[in-house]
């Protein structure tokens, strides 16, 4: 892989950087708006509006050629949202939860971008080990966002350090991106526009198209996206029930980053060389056996300490390295002209997915208790294994 680290380690330097910075914001601008009064209903308004510009960002970039310069000026909407959010949210009630649809297009946008150009900039046998690097940037950017902005958020003048974090971040994203890359292997894909003779023209291919030979990866992002944002709710919540203490969700927390960042890379290698589809549908039955065993077993005393923090390691090994195998079956599924849109769909089937989760768990929650949640949480990613077999694209398993 070293004759293309030059083209590549920009953008994973760019993924992680940006990471930082849309997570400060993810983390920071509930808590200060809430200080401020702000209501439940206001808050996920601002988070329904973030997930609904990320879904705009998405499409729109996934319908134009890309090309480093859609990264930069997404990068660079990046570093003006955070500035104007800073000045809207340490000010104004009314309008902060509507610049989040700023905040979302830039994150739609730079995502789809980031990994468009990855995808053209890596040949074939190498593409699950950039695609797991890749998530591993992107997982460490949006863990220390949140650690970084929290120290932040009372600081004078109150609201302002954690969005000039965000900016800071999205600039040194920029200046990755622009210097770290060579004119001689600029990141620049291929004109999509071009059809070589004797293939249909994809340039006339419908979304409706593309998401039908997409099912697999859009519906595993759309369903990981809702589990990820109801998981740092309804875990904490669980063990608090269970009598575990305080203590017990930042184990459970830290356990699920360990096992996301030590199976990312070895899954992916799995993927490349077997099956995908077999693969990932055999981390949704680990992973979804994991999830119900934390609302079936003991997590009480030093033997529920054990098990808690084994089964979190478990689902985060499972489950949260599903994303570079998603989008190995896109590279496998579709023509290099047709990525930009498969990635769109795949990365607003994510928001989609983190807009809903919270929607669903709140109607749970108020008519069952968290075990019954967890286990239900479990049981789906069994079913989502067998969704996998099922709808397969025929070309997954082929030679690329």
């Amino acid at each position: 892989m070293a004759d293309v680290l030059p083209r590549v380690w920009p953008l994973y330097g760019a993924a992680a950087t940006m990471s930082v910075g849309f997570s400060a914001i993810a983390s920071s601008a509930p808590v200060i708006q809430h200080a401020q009064g702000v209501s439940d209903r206001g808050l996920s308004l601002a988070g329904a509006l973030a997930s609904a510009g990320a879904i705009v960002g998405a499409f729109v970039v996934g319908t134009r050629p890309v090309s480093r310069r859609t990264l930069v000026l997404g990068l660079l909407t990046l570093v003006g949202t955070a500035l104007l959010g800073g000045a809207i949210v340490a000010n104004d009630t009314v309008l902060a939860p509507w610049w989040r649809v700023a905040d979302g297009v830039a994150l739609g946008a730079c995502l789809v971008a980031c990994e468009t150009l990855l995808l053209f900039t890596v040949d074939a046998p190498r593409r699950a080990r950039a695609l797991a690097i890749y998530s591993l940037s992107t997982a460490i950017g949006w863990a220390v966002g949140p650690w970084v902005s929290s120290s932040l958020v009372g600081m004078a003048p109150a609201g302002a350090w954690p969005f000039f974090l965000a900016a800071v971040a999205g600039g040194a994203a920029t200046a990755t991106l622009l210097v770290g890359a060579p004119a001689r292997t600029a990141l620049v894909p291929p004109t999509m526009a071009t059809n070589t003779p004797g293939t249909p023209d994809t340039t006339t291919v419908s979304f409706i198209t593309v998401w039908r030979r997409n099912l697999v990866p859009c519906f595993t992002t759309l369903h990981f996206g809702a589990f990820q944002a109801t998981l740092l709710v309804v875990f904490p919540l669980h063990l608090l029930q269970a009598g575990a203490g305080a203590n017990a969700a930042v184990s459970v927390v830290g356990a699920f980053a360990a096992g996301a960042c030590l199976f990312t890379l070895p899954n992916a290698w799995l993927g490349q060389r077997l099956p995908t589809v077999v693969v990932m549908a055999g981390l949704c039955v680990v992973g979804g056996i994991a999830v119900a065993g934390v609302g079936v077993l003991p997590l009480v005393g030093p033997q529920g300490t054990v098990i808690r923090t084994g089964l979190a390691f478990v689902v985060g090994g499972t489950l949260a390295t599903l994303s570079p195998l998603s989008l190995l079956i896109q590279v496998n599924t579709n023509s290099q002209a047709l990525l930009p849109r498969a990635n769109a769909l795949y990365n607003a089937h994510y928001a989609v997915g983190m807009l809903l989760g919270p929607l669903l768990l709140l109607l749970l929650i108020g008519h069952t208790d968290t075990a019954v949640v967890v286990m239900t949480m479990g049981c789906l990613w069994v079913v989502h294994a067998a969704f996998v077999l099922l709808f397969a694209p025929p070309t997954v398993t082929e030679s690329t």
